[in-house]
C-alpha cells in the first residue's frame, strides 16, 4: 500500500492516507473526509453499492442485491479516481470476492500487489488446506 498526502495540506507529513487495493482511501467520518479533501470533492452521503465492481458477476451470484444506499456516517472508503464512496460492508465484500483476506477491515495478501485474483485465491485455498 502507498500513502497519499492530503491535497489540502501537503506540507504536513503526519496527514496522509493509505491507498488500499483498487485505489480506495478510508475515512473515519465526515470530518476526516473534509480535513483531507477540503472542498475539492463533495462529501458522499450514501454508499454507491457494488454495481460498478469489477467483481460484479461473482458478487451477483452470492448477494441478493448489489444496491446499498447506507448512509456514510462513519468508516467508509472513497475511490480517489472515480469519486464514489462505499460503506465498509460493501467494500469488504468486493475485496473478499477479489481474493483478499479481510481482517478488521484491512485487505491483505502475501502476494505482490500485481498478483491476479486467481493467484490470491490459490494462495488462500492452499493456506486453508494446510491448516486442516
Amino acid at each position: 500500500m502507498t500513502t497519499l498526502q492530503t491535497p489540502v495540506d501537503s506540507e504536513r507529513e503526519d496527514f496522509g492516507k493509505l491507498v488500499y487495493p483498487g485505489d480506495w482511501l478510508r475515512f473515519r467520518d465526515a470530518a476526516d473526509f473534509i480535513a483531507f479533501w477540503g472542498d475539492k470533492h463533495s462529501l458522499p452521503e450514501t454508499c454507491a453499492g457494488l454495481h460498478d465492481s469489477h467483481c460484479k458477476a461473482d458478487l451477483e451470484s452470492c448477494l441478493d442485491t448489489l444496491s446499498c444506499g447506507s448512509p456514510l456516517t462513519h468508516d467508509f472508503v472513497y475511490h480517489r479516481i472515480r469519486h464514489i464512496a462505499r460503506c465498509r460492508d460493501c467494500q469488504e465484500a468486493e475485496w473478499i470476492s477479489d481474493g483478499y483476506e479481510v481482517e478488521c477491515g484491512m485487505p491483505s495478501s502475501w502476494l505482490p500487489g500485481t498478483a491476479t485474483r486467481e493467484e490470491r485465491d490459490c494462495r488462500v485455498g492452499a493456506e486453508r488446506a494446510a491448516k486442516e
